[in-house]
């Protein structure tokens, strides 16, 4: 009696242990019509001429089926491919022109900027010109502040003594905690 894993070996299936596989035969069979003769003999002898028959005209509506489909197919691809290549063109002359357009507004702004540049530079003065005018205001500005001061002088000093004596006062008080009740 096999067992199963020798059958699973020999690829055999086995069900019971009297029943043996059966070997069949197998007939290659082939089926040759007129028009595969024809065929044949029309490839030997070099012929391209169109089949003749109704096998022919059936292959002759397909072929024509299958080239119409190609046609079209191949207009749809063209058709599609000019689109993108307007729109490719159409995109590449909208960036040239703005291009253009900012090189022209460029080259304008740096021509605006150079020009007010030099007018600022006629319009430049150097630090000891200006000086030299500001020296007579700073003049003016320290004698009127003098004169202020001189008028206002005894009451500046009057204050000042009266601030000293304070402060003293309060640093007193601080240093000697006795004192600070004796002025309460």
């Amino acid at each position: 009696m096999p067992r199963k894993s020798d059958a699973v070996k020999t690829g055999v299936t086995v069900k019971h242990a009297t029943q043996r596989p059966i070997a069949r035969s197998t007939t290659a069979i082939s089926f040759v019509t007129d028009d595969d003769l024809i065929e044949e003999a029309r490839e030997k002898e070099g012929d391209e001429r169109e089949p003749t028959g109704d096998s022919g005209i059936e292959d002759m509506g397909v072929l024509s089926i299958l080239r119409d489909y190609q046609k079209r197919k191949s207009r749809e691809e063209a058709a599609r491919s000019a689109a993108l290549r307007l729109q490719k063109n159409a995109l590449f002359a909208e960036t040239r022109r703005k291009g253009n357009n900012l090189v022209k507004f460029g080259s304008k702004h740096i021509e605006d900027a150079r020009s007010t540049i030099a007018v600022m530079k006629t319009k430049e003065q150097t630090y000891e010109t200006q000086l030299n005018d500001l020296t007579p205001l700073l003049e003016a500005s320290d004698k009127s502040l003098q004169a202020l001061l001189s008028f206002y002088a005894s009451a500046i000093d009057d204050l000042f003594q009266r601030r000293v004596h304070k402060i003293d006062q309060a640093s007193a008080m601080r240093e000697h905690p006795l004192v600070r009740l004796a002025v309460a």
